[in-house]
Order: C-alpha cells, then structure tokens, then sequence
C-alpha cells in the first residue's frame, strides 16, 4: 500500500515538475526582444590601475553611462555606449616615461552585444575616448547579467574592460537600469506570419 501511495505520489509530481517547466518555457518563448530598442543610464566604480596617486593601487573614480541599442534578433544587438568619468586625473603612459593629464574623458563605443543566455550578455566594441589635449582610441569587452522588471524595465550589472591603445586600461563595474521600447511578442510576431502566408 505504501509503495503504490509512493507510485502515485511520484506520478504526480512529475506531472507537476512536467507542466510547470512547460510553461516556464512557454512564457520564455513568448518573449521576444527582436526589433526593439534597449535605452541604459547607470552609474560605475572605474579602476585605473596606472592612475596616479599617493599609492600604487591605481585610482578609483565614478563614471556615468548612456546606452542605446537595437535587437537586431532575440540573441544578437548593435548599439552605441557613451561613458563619462566626471573628474580630472592624471596617468602613467604605459609605454613612454611620462604622465598626462585626462580631463571628464567621454568614451563613445559603437559595440556588438551576443545574449548566449536569457539573462546573460556578451559586450565587445571598438570606439575613441575623448579628453582635452589628447584622445585615444579603445578596444571593449564585456558582460551584463540583466533582471527582468514589470514594464518591460531591466536592471543590469555589467563588468567592463577597456583598453586604451597605447595608453592605460580601466575596469568599470557598473549598475544600471533599462527600457525595452517596441518589439512584439513572439505569438503575435508568428500569428502575423500565418495570416500573410495564409493570404499568399
């Protein structure tokens, strides 16, 4: 009597734990993020190693950043990313003996951003940062674990690295928040499909 109650009793938890990711995925495949557009405004910790200082830790500096990009695709974006460290500081050439002077450097990065998982992006781009006296070109990469908010609001937690060529390097660890704006849901976006191949 015992095991048949076990039996029974494991029969419907499977059906449970079955119906239940089902519909996890349901929801997940219903949600399309491919012709829209993601606006980002967060604020970072930057760390410059070769940022002089009283110590040979490297300096640490807030910044701020602006995000634009589009979906091209559920997985894959192209998008523009401006940083802005609201300070003046000086740093330690990484290959010539001398230091210079950064004065509220803007970085504006045209990027490509790949999503190999529901939450989880990859970041990687090329662009220039901007500084009174001298501007460098930058190498980025990247990764945000975005959480999904009503109203199709996210809240992002990235760690970037960037690379200014024949200059300095910086990490930022930032936290922000973002807006989808248009794309479709995917049932909508498929019952569009049929009814034009239907009216073929």
């Amino acid at each position: 009597m015992n095991r048949l109650f076990l039996c029974i009793s494991l029969y419907f938890v499977a059906q449970n734990i079955g119906f239940s990711q089902a519909e996890t995925a349901e929801l997940y495949h219903d949600k399309s993020i491919a012709k829209s557009v993601r606006l980002s405004i967060g604020i970072g910790h930057a760390h410059i190693k070769k940022g002089v200082q009283y110590d040979d830790d490297g300096i640490s500096l807030a910044s701020f950043y602006f995000d634009a990009d589009y979906w091209v695709s559920n997985r894959v974006a192209v998008g523009l990313q401006t940083d802005l460290i609201l300070e003046d500081y000086l740093v330690e050439h990484s290959e010539e003996d001398r230091t210079f002077e950064r004065n509220s450097p803007i970085a504006v990065v045209p990027v490509m951003v790949y999503r190999p998982l529901e939450h989880f992006l990859v970041i990687g781009g090329y662009g220039v940062e901007f500084s009174e006296g001298e501007s460098f070109s930058m190498a980025r990469a990247g990764v945000e674990y975005g959480i999904e908010l009503p109203k199709k609001f996210e809240f992002g937690i990235s760690l970037i690295y960037d690379v200014k060529l024949d200059a300095y390097d910086t990490w930022v660890f930032g936290v922000g928040i973002s807006k989808f704006f248009g794309g479709k849901d995917e049932h909508v976006a498929q019952d569009e499909q049929l009814n034009g191949l239907t009216s073929l």
